[in-house]
């Protein structure tokens, strides 16, 4: 249980500090992109950082619910009177 709170918690942190430079990358850019990288087909560096934390959060949850799934029940101890 305690490795599965270090890999949450560490998957939190990553997607905060990509959310954090998403947003500044958002506050530098100007409001339209150049037109000669929409005419190139090129994708802006940000759709680019889009699409990485999709995979990564996607590749989280999959990793999350391999954790998750129950494994072999033990049958139950009576309990010890005395």
């Amino acid at each position: 249980m305690p490795r599965l709170r270090i890999i949450v918690a560490s998957s939190v942190l990553i997607a905060g500090f990509v959310l954090a430079a998403y947003a500044e990358d958002q506050e530098k850019m100007p409001s339209s992109p150049p037109s000669s990288m929409m005419e190139n087909g090129n994708t802006p560096m940000t759709m680019n950082m889009i699409q990485q934390m999709s995979r990564m959060m996607e590749n989280c949850n999959r990793m999350m619910e391999s954790h998750m799934q129950p494994g072999p029940t033990l049958a139950p101890q009576p309990e010890k009177k005395g």
